[in-house]
């Protein structure tokens, strides 16, 4: 029976089988996502960066350069900010939430997009699996919080690679599509190339060319109407490119292309370098709790590339995810432009059989008309290795034939399918794990709040292993369903309630809310050795960036202003204080973690006294 069933009768659980339930889910989405908005505070550095060159750029009114402070912001083209400058004017500029909704829209559109795209494959039930376990991902749940580019370009490369996808699907089936077909395609591609560069024509070129590989076809690729789609491409991005390039006498460009896009392929740019095999490591953490689906769908592979729209999956996969893994700057978000296609292609492995088991895939009701009733309860038998062992009944039934026998390399495969489902199986208690640490670690004054969210986290783990391990003895949708449920839960209780109340990791936010408490705003302040840009976001464009011996000075020039000075430029700030005969107030001590610099700091407010 093959994978694909969207010719088989409904399934049992018609509650899956209609649209309200796909808005159910991108409401329930939107809700979690939205408060995690509010409660989260600015992260470091990327997200603080671009929510404050946006705040600029609205109130400057300058939407062709992008600037962070006084200095020219060449990472990343011009396409984000305004998004989060059209965001940031119906919503306001002056909380952080207003700056991640674009990134929260485009994770909803990419899940939409994902369950239209998947019933191509599935009836509707697995469709909506598919757009939940998209949704669920550790990685997509965590991205729609941040104010950055990668959500949104997500939305754009699975739009382009949607409309890629239809033109491919026409080729293979003979049908003809209208002539403007291309312009979804290549206008997609254009907006992608407006908020992060080259990504998306590379995720492209990647695709046809895996495609055309296999079929030994490049005549195919006419569809495309190339010309006519580079010429729109220069349309839509060479006007701004034209006018950034005037406007800094083409530093923009040269910054962006060297500086950033050269820097990343030629070595691990900011310490982020990382060896190849990285990502597979990390996969079962990115698609968590989807993850557990991956080693049994891994072994369809034969069947997914019989078919044309599993066969796209895999091409808008697998040679991307191999370019990324043979880059040497590495980052969990990379992978983000193939999220869709990996949650469609692991939907397969819902009623697939383990990897050398001698039992054909079974739909759903079979599956459970036939598994032995006197089946043990699935927790006892995790506790007895059966699970592990996988020689029990209630996992795969033999064929009706008792002479039949595995042969050794079935045995082979079945044991390394139950090796890989079992290091999927343990990422939910290593993600629990971390939880409680990052609590009393970092929990600092709110640490028992932490303490208690954490425990909250791992009781949602506890249940997504439940239900991870009734599918592996099972099988059904049921399980996997509930199994991403509780991985959502988690991902909110996280997100939306453990990392606010790491209070040791929010140093900005404690010291603007110091600021709240004072009596009297300073009229000015500067910034000793702790520059982080959360800071330059909760205080302003004007905040003075110096060291130590300058922000002495400040204070001497600046009497009702207010200094900022981090441990390690203490004594050169007290020094020239001493110098200039300065009266300083006792400082407010502020302690905490600096996570972009991985170390503990001690930061102190000091203001002079007349």
């Amino acid at each position: 029976m093959s994978f694909l069933d969207k010719n088989r009768t409904l399934d049992k659980n018609r509650s899956l089988n209609n649209k309200p339930a796909l808005i159910i889910l991108l409401a329930l989405l939107a809700a979690a996502i939205l408060i995690g908005h509010q409660t989260l505070p600015t992260m470091d550095r990327d997200e603080s960066r671009f929510a404050q060159a946006s705040k600029q750029m609205l109130h400057s009114g300058d939407f062709v350069t992008v600037r962070f402070q006084d200095d020219l912001r060449a990472k990343k083209p011009v396409g984000i900010y305004w998004l989060q400058t059209i965001s940031a004017a119906l919503f306001g500029d002056t909380k952080i939430a207003a700056f991640r909704v674009p990134s929260l829209l485009a994770m909803l559109l990419t899940v939409y997009g994902t369950y239209r795209i998947a019933r191509s494959l599935y009836k509707p039930p697995r469709a909506l699996l598919s757009a939940a376990a998209c949704g669920a991902s550790l990685i997509v749940f965590a991205e729609a919080h941040l104010a950055k580019t990668d959500s949104v370009l997500m939305l754009l490369c699975f739009c382009q690679q949607f409309a890629l996808f239809r033109i491919y699907q026409a080729w293979q089936h003979g049908r003809r599509l209208p002539y403007w077909s291309y312009l979804w395609f290549w206008v997609p591609m254009a907006a992608a190339v407006l908020v992060k560069g080259p990504v998306a024509p590379v995720l492209a070129m990647t695709t046809v060319g895996g495609l055309s590989l296999w079929h030994r076809n490049i005549r195919w690729m006419r569809l495309l109407r190339p010309w006519q789609g580079i010429f729109a491409l220069a349309v839509i991005t060479l006007p701004w490119a034209i006018m950034v390039t005037l406007a800094t006498d083409g530093a923009f460009l040269d910054l962006a292309f060297r500086g950033d896009f050269v820097a990343k392929v030629q070595s691990g740019q900011e310490s982020h370098g990382a060896p190849i095999g990285t990502y597979l490591l990390l996969a079962g953490v990115l698609l968590w709790p989807a993850s557990l689906l991956l080693p049994r769908a891994a072994s369809q592979l034969r069947l997914l590339t019989a078919h044309v729209e599993s066969r796209f999956m895999l091409a808008w996969a697998v040679p991307f995810w191999a370019l990324i893994e043979l880059m040497p700057t590495k980052l969990p978000h990379y992978p983000l432009p193939v999220i869709p296609a990996l949650a469609i292609l692991l939907v397969c492995a819902v009623e697939a059989p383990l990897a050398g088991s001698s039992r054909p895939a079974k739909n759903k009701s079979s599956w459970n008309e036939n598994r032995d009733q006197d089946s043990p309860n699935p927790f006892f038998a995790l506790l007895s290795l059966d699970w592990l062992r996988g020689f029990r009944v209630q996992n795969f039934r033999r064929s009706e034939s008792s002479s039949q026998k595995f042969t050794v390399r079935g045995s082979v495969l079945r044991w390394i399918a139950l090796a890989a489902e079992f290091a999927m199986m343990t990422v939910g208690p290593v993600l629990g794990g971390v939880m409680i640490w990052a609590a009393l670690t970092f929990g600092g004054v709110t640490s028992g709040r932490a303490f208690a969210f954490a425990l909250l986290a791992c009781v949602m783990v506890g249940l997504a292993m439940w239900q991870g391990i009734l599918w592996h003895l099972r099988g059904g949708i049921r399980p996997v369903a509930l199994m991403l449920a509780a991985g959502v839960i988690f991902h909110f209780i996280v997100i939306a309630g453990l990392l606010p109340s790491l209070s040791r990791v929010h140093v900005a936010r404690a010291i603007d809310e110091s600021l709240i408490a004072t009596d009297t705003r300073p009229a000015a302040i500067a910034a000793a050795g702790f520059h982080e840009p959360s800071l330059v976001f909760h205080l302003g464009r004007d905040l003075l960036l110096v060291n130590g011996g300058e922000a002495a000075l400040f204070l001497a020039e600046a009497p009702g202003g207010m200094a900022i000075v981090e441990k390690d430029q203490q004594p050169a700030f007290l020094e020239m204080a001493d110098q200039l005969g300065l009266r300083l107030s006792v400082p407010v001590q502020i302690e905490g973690f600096n996570m972009s610099k991985g170390r503990n700091i001690r930061i102190f407010l000091y203001r002079t006294t007349l």
